[in-house]
């Protein structure tokens, strides 16, 4: 069984998905896909975090936009050796399509998982939103920051991880459209989100 979360800043998505992880007995990637990545692919891990859900960096002076590469299940190999965020995108897919096949399962958070494992016959995809005080308040705590503060780093985070989901997976971050479930964690709590996407894999 494959769990991917999307979810809005603050929405309590990471904290979702830890809970799913240790009741369901699930191996859990979050920022430990890129750690995994860096390793297998034998390039520093600061080169994974640099462009973690984001799309106008690079290395090597190659722009993103620059260069577009055929993504999974095209069939081409990378026409490249510049470490673009392309290319790292690539790797770290590569990663998480073989961390997939772990007999005990996974989750993924972020990072386009729903789209690059679609075609798993066993993937449950879920997106987490909240309302915004919510989400402004839970930043802010987590963070130790005022509430302009909190709210500002929301909007930018949120506009990052819709503008790298919509162009490496070419859906709509966040449109329910694009997932199996929706939840507001506001409105249900995360002890009941847990409980819905559990009753929703039974």
């Amino acid at each position: 069984m494959i769990i991917t979360i999307g979810r809005q800043m603050g929405s309590g998505g990471l904290q979702i998905a830890r809970l799913l992880a240790e009741r369901l007995e699930m191996k859990f990637y979050d920022k430990e896909l890129l750690i995994e990545t860096a390793r297998e692919s034998g390039l520093c891990p600061d080169c994974f975090k640099m462009v973690d859900e984001q799309t106008k960096l690079s290395y090597g002076g190659v722009g993103i936009f620059g260069m577009r590469f055929p993504f999974i299940g095209d069939g081409n190999a990378m026409a490249t050796s510049a470490i673009s965020g392309d290319n790292l995108f690539l790797l770290q897919s590569e990663t998480m399509r073989r961390l997939a096949e772990s007999p005990e399962g996974a989750i993924f958070v972020g990072r386009c998982a729903d789209y690059v494992l679609r075609d798993r016959k066993d993937l449950v995809s879920v997106f987490v939103t909240a309302d915004e005080d919510d989400r402004i308040n839970r930043i802010a705590t987590r963070l130790g920051c005022p509430a302009d503060e909190a709210r500002n780093i929301m909007k930018k985070t949120d506009k990052q991880r819709a503008a790298y989901y919509d162009y490496y997976a070419s859906r709509e971050w966040g449109r329910a459209s694009s997932y199996d479930l929706c939840i507001n964690s506001s409105r249900f709590g995360i002890d009941a989100a847990v409980e819905m996407i559990c009753s929703l894999i039974r």
